[in-house]
């Protein structure tokens, strides 16, 4: 995938992010219509007018896992044999085909990370819509940004904090990692969030990142 530098700068570097995630006051308030963070509006700015999501940071800290108490989740479980489609479209080099099923797949889930870069590489390879690829580009800042917000992966105490294995995977392709040269490991942390630690082989040691700690929430709960 060609990288957005500046979101790599973003997650390599930013040392200032917050270390918890108040899982109860999202719930609260994405499923709040009275709430400025209801989550049926916050995907209509997301999908019209992304700029509120820059000029106000906290959104896309409810929009990315606010999406655990959305309709959107269960949408994004149901989906998965069409994204399996989807995938093997990309793998295949098939890339006209893979914007059909991808740009269907977001109609029912538009914060799907995964899908949104895929969509991204389609574009590029094509090299046809700009304006639909300069918003997906948006989009996938404002979504890795909630990400990098909240964690380094440098520790346990400052994992990256993702809510689907398709966004692990999607957020160690973004910093480049070679997965051929790491082992994984977990540990689960309660019922409903697993702890993958990503260690080096020993031959690779002299390269970057060592170990990549990564928190996977599997279901939506309250913490």
């Amino acid at each position: 995938m060609k990288p957005f530098y500046s979101i790599l700068i973003l997650l390599v570097f930013n040392l200032s992010f917050s270390q918890s995630i108040n899982f109860e006051t999202i719930k609260d308030n994405v499923t709040d219509r009275n709430s400025s963070y209801y989550y049926d509006q916050l995907i209509s700015e997301f999908l019209n007018n992304t700029s509120a999501f820059h000029n106000e940071k906290v959104k896309s800290y409810y929009l990315y896992y606010g999406k655990l108490y959305s309709s959107y989740y269960t949408k994004f479980l149901e989906g998965k044999n069409n994204y399996l489609k989807f995938m093997k479209q990309i793998a295949a080099k098939k890339y006209t085909k893979a914007v059909i099923l991808g740009e269907e797949l977001l109609k029912n889930d538009p914060v799907n990370l995964t899908v949104i870069l895929n969509l991204i590489i389609c574009y590029n390879e094509n090299n046809e819509n700009e304006e639909r690829l300069k918003l997906l580009k948006n989009q996938a800042e404002i979504l890795m940004r909630a990400i990098a917000d909240y964690g380094d992966g440098k520790n346990k105490e400052t994992a990256f904090k993702v809510i689907s294995l398709s966004d692990e995977f999607a957020l160690l392709n973004y910093l480049g990692i070679n997965l051929e040269m790491y082992s994984r490991n977990f540990e689960k942390l309660n019922s409903t969030t697993i702890l993958d630690i990503w260690t080096k082989e020993q031959k690779y040691q002299k390269d970057k990142r060592n170990k990549i700690y990564i928190e996977v929430f599997t279901e939506p709960s309250v913490k």
